[in-house]
């Protein structure tokens, strides 16, 4: 069986005054960039998105890239991936950006 790669990207606002639609408009282009990173990978053209406020009522949004390949092949994606946050990080001045990347093996 080939691993799953789960990569995660949370943007939280930084101050509660970014509601959660003028969140989700600010970055439609994160949507994009995860979209373009799975299309590069699979053929799964649309990474899981959710929108929501978390326990300090900002909000946030979770895009969630998942992928099946084998090990050689996703050791490339760690550092593509981070680079992916790091540019959405740069582009987004009023939010924090987390990253993070899970493989499981079944």
């Amino acid at each position: 069986m080939l691993p799953l790669y789960l990569i995660t990207y949370t943007i939280v606002a930084k101050s509660a005054k970014i509601n959660a639609e003028m969140l989700k408009q600010h970055t439609v282009f994160c949507v994009d960039y995860a979209k373009h990173l799975m299309g590069l990978i699979t053929n799964k053209q649309e990474p899981d998105v959710s929108y929501g406020l978390d326990e300090n009522s900002k909000a946030y949004v979770k895009i969630i890239v998942s992928v099946s390949f084998g090990k050689d092949r996703g050791s490339h994606l760690e550092p593509v991936s981070r680079a992916l946050g790091t540019l959405m990080k740069d582009q987004l001045p009023d939010c924090d950006v987390f990253f993070e990347q899970d493989i499981f093996n079944f």
